[in-house]
């Protein structure tokens, strides 16, 4: 039997997100129509919130600020905040730096720091945190704010999933980690130099001395950092020398 040429399956199957104003505008329009409609109730029915992200999802990626912080009002669990996330989390690499951004600053964030995500849905260890609550979104969170969210974050169990500015900030901010510094800076540096090159060593490093210089990082840094340096330049290739 042949379709009418009429009809048509929804959702339309797109290769990749639809990004653009007129996206945009589409989305907030259907934020006034539809999504203040639906009861607290749904927002927390994880069959519900599916439903309607597999009708919505190639939009997503042009989410207005005020759509996002929309969906942060509604009654939102930490499992129905996750399903949203993991659609922005399939999209990162379609978006573009402010975009990013965007949904970490008017959506991720206030959503973890109001009381409906329950300390900001911190269970297992920090890595799953981590995964579940940011996924690629991580990397744009300055750790003193991983911190604030979750006291338990350790940044040592999770360096694969750290920016290079992230390490940098681990190895010279006074943050509250139970650790202290030498074995911080010591397990960071064993880190990157088991593949400086991949690992971005050079990179760290030189945020590293950017942000020391910055921030007057205090005498224990310096203690912690130099001998560690002083007995790594043998173990690292050529290139990286000179910056070590």
């Amino acid at each position: 039997m042949k379709r009418s040429p009429c009809s048509s399956a929804w959702p339309p199957t797109w290769s990749h997100p639809l990004i653009g104003q007129s996206v945009s505008n589409f989305l907030d329009v259907l934020r006034d129509m539809l999504l203040d409609q639906f009861t607290p109730e749904l927002w927390q029915d994880a069959s519900f919130v599916e439903l309607l992200l597999n009708r919505i999802h190639p939009f997503l990626a042009a989410a207005s600020g005020g759509f996002l912080h929309c969906l942060t009002t509604k009654n939102l669990t930490c499992e129905t905040f996750q399903i949203i996330l993991r659609v922005f989390v399939q999209q990162f690499h379609y978006m573009e730096e402010p975009s990013r951004r965007m949904v970490l600053e008017s959506f991720i964030l206030p959503y973890l720091n109001s009381n409906s995500s329950g300390h900001a849905c911190a269970l297992n260890g920090s890595y799953y945190w981590l995964q579940n609550n940011f996924g690629p979104f991580s990397v744009l969170v300055e750790l003193e704010d991983l911190f604030e969210l979750n006291m338990a974050f350790d940044p040592l169990e999770v360096l694969d999933l750290l920016s290079p500015m992230q390490m940098a900030e681990l190895m010279v901010l006074p943050l509250p980690h139970a650790q202290g510094k030498d074995e911080v800076i010591s397990r960071v540096l064993d880190h990157l130099l088991e593949s400086p090159v991949e690992r971005n060593l050079q990179e760290v490093l030189g945020l590293t001395i950017i942000l020391a210089t910055q921030d007057e990082a205090p005498c224990e840094f310096y203690q912690a950092i130099i001998p560690r340096l002083s007995e790594s330049v043998t173990s690292v290739p050529g290139v990286l020398e000179p910056i070590i």
